[in-house]
């Protein structure tokens, strides 16, 4: 649904104001961003089956790798 996806975007908008907390250990910023990533998909797409939701999640993970090296090149 629409208002799903508005407020997954929302969500991840401000999930990226994290950049401007103060440093935090690697595995620690590692933590955080992967559960902004599950609360961010869990958020617009929902949880029916776990197979799904892994999926939607590695799809998830896919767009943003794509889309950050293909812009950095661009």
């Amino acid at each position: 649904k629409l208002w799903k996806l508005v407020v997954g975007a929302v969500s991840s908008s401000l999930f990226s104001l994290y950049i401007f907390l103060p440093k935090q250990t690697f595995l620690i910023d590692v933590f955080i961003r992967i559960l902004c990533s599950v609360v961010t998909v869990l958020i617009a797409f929902g949880f029916n089956k776990l197979k799904y939701y892994i999926r939607n999640i590695g799809v998830f993970f896919v767009v943003s790798f794509v889309l950050t090296f293909t812009g950095s090149v661009i």
